[in-house]
């Protein structure tokens, strides 16, 4: 079943108290995994063909890594994530068991995202996103 968090528009801030003990303080490093399908947020996390891994420093890409997911089982999706160090999940929404997943591990979890993925990763790298947004309309004007 889809769930999503909240049905308002909420931005995230992804900046130093964004993220409480994760946010960027003092040039740390933030990894950011956004779920990829198409070249665009894929609608579920379940069924993202990839993860784009970013390290994010001080409003910057530092870095980027894409994951093949397609073979991850569904369960436990969190916890390998965890064990990657990711910081953050950008994705449109997610099933019950992710959710859960995603609690558990302590990874911040930002759903209902919608849009081509170069626009996105430039809204993450800018340092805020808003939860339950559509970024392809701002991509067509």
């Amino acid at each position: 079943m889809l769930q999503r968090r909240s049905t308002e528009h909420q931005t995230v801030n992804l900046q130093p108290h964004g993220l409480g003990d994760k946010g960027v303080r003092n040039g740390q490093m933030m990894k950011v995994a956004v779920a990829v399908q198409n070249d665009a947020i894929c609608p579920r996390l379940d069924c993202a063909q990839c993860l784009i891994v970013l390290d994010v420093r001080r409003s910057a890409e530092q870095s980027r890594k894409v994951l093949d997911v397609t073979d991850w089982p569904a369960r436990g999706r969190a916890g390998r994530l965890a064990q990657l160090g990711v910081d953050v999940v950008i994705c449109g929404g997610l099933c019950g068991f992710d959710e859960a997943g995603f609690d558990a591990s302590g990874i911040r979890l930002i759903s209902g995202v919608a849009g081509p993925i170069e626009e996105v990763i430039r809204v993450v790298c800018s340092g805020a996103i808003e939860r339950d947004h559509d970024y392809w309309k701002e991509n067509c004007e």
